[in-house]
């Protein structure tokens, strides 16, 4: 056999053998990590982290995602590209990647507090607000995307018991909520700053790349936009807004900062409120809501996922306003799930 016959013979055979293994690789099931990912569903009373499989409105809840040795608590930020996380013995907090359902090693934050009571993420999750009211402190961790770090801390003695607070996607506006419905903007270096008086239950989150919070009072049935909180704050909106009641409000801005996702904490029904129009759409939904987790791909929120049941998920695309659900696979017989709701309704 001359050369040339004999390096035409290896390419064929080489050909011949690459589209055998293609042949019998594509007989094997796929694995868990080629799965489409909808996002991650992190059990807040556990260490359990899984995966939501699948496309939202065709997906299943995975088996527990096994995680770094010593991680006591997983704080998903919004997108799911990472999360803060509390670490053996103390509750030290640091951060941890997700490479699709792959998680990395957790980056430890200098000075950051240990096992804090809130944990607030920005709007895109690159920065963060971390509470304690037991050593009466607030911290704010930005460039948890890359070299996380403490850029601010300030003692929050004096105003009481803070129950909700809001960071600005660049670090640089900070609000907290005391319990009797005051928002303070805060710094290191001034004094707090009381901005709005709400009727419980409030609710706040700072819009996209802006340093504007909106408030939602659902006590007085209001929503607020504050804006120039980097400078000089003025209410930029101000607009009516569902009357909510419970312990507190659910809030979330859409990724396009024209709308805002409210729900009372324990209640049955979902808004979408438009803030250039002033639209309010309402929208039933089948389970309790008790969170408004951003998953990935969008304006999809995760809203309720109590172990052993399907998890639901609000899904606002364009004019559609929906919810659909992930099928709990574990071991033990699921909730059953039940009819989907009707679309909601202006």
């Amino acid at each position: 056999m001359n050369q040339r016959h004999r390096v035409l013979w290896i390419f064929l055979s080489a050909c011949f053998l690459g589209s055998g293994s293609a042949a019998r690789a594509q007989t094997v099931s796929p694995s868990r990590i080629a799965a489409p990912l909808a996002g991650l569903l992190a059990n807040p009373e556990t260490t359990e982290v899984c995966a939501i499989e699948g496309v939202p409105g065709a997906s299943i809840i995975g088996s527990p995602i096994a995680l770094p040795v010593g991680v006591l608590r997983v704080h998903l930020a919004p997108a799911q590209g990472w999360a803060l996380v509390e670490q053996a013995p103390a509750g030290t907090l640091g951060v941890m990647t997700f490479s699709g359902i792959q998680p990395g090693s957790v980056i430890p934050i200098d000075n950051a507090m240990s096992a804090p009571d809130i944990v607030s993420f920005s709007p895109v999750g690159k920065s963060a607000v971390v509470v304690s009211n037991a050593a009466a402190m607030l911290q704010v961790l930005t460039r948890l995307d890359s070299t996380p770090e403490l850029t601010m801390q300030t003692a929050i003695s004096g105003l009481g018991e803070v129950s909700a607070a809001a960071v600005s996607d660049d670090g640089t506006s900070t609000v907290a909520l005391t319990s009797d419905g005051r928002v303070f903007l805060l710094s290191s270096t001034q004094t707090p700053q009381s901005i709005f008086q709400a009727v419980s239950p409030v609710g706040l989150s700072f819009l996209p790349g802006q340093p504007a919070v909106a408030i939602v009072d659902g006590g007085a049935a209001t929503i607020s936009v504050i804006d120039g909180l980097n400078s000089a704050p003025f209410t930029r909106i101000g607009m009516p807004g569902p009357s909510l009641s419970g312990d507190s409000v659910l809030v979330q801005a859409s990724s396009d900062a024209q709308s805002l996702f409210v729900a009372a904490n324990g209640g049955t029904s979902a808004y979408r409120i438009g803030l250039a129009n002033q639209s309010v759409l309402t929208l039933a939904v089948p389970a309790s809501l008790s969170q408004l987790e951003r998953l990935r791909g969008g304006d999809i929120f995760l809203f309720s996922a109590n172990p052993g049941e399907a998890a639901w998920l609000l899904l606002s695309d364009g004019p559609n306003f929906s919810v659909a659900f992930a099928q709990w696979t574990g071991g033990h017989e699921a909730r059953r799930v039940p009819p989907m709701p009707p679309q909601g309704r202006r």
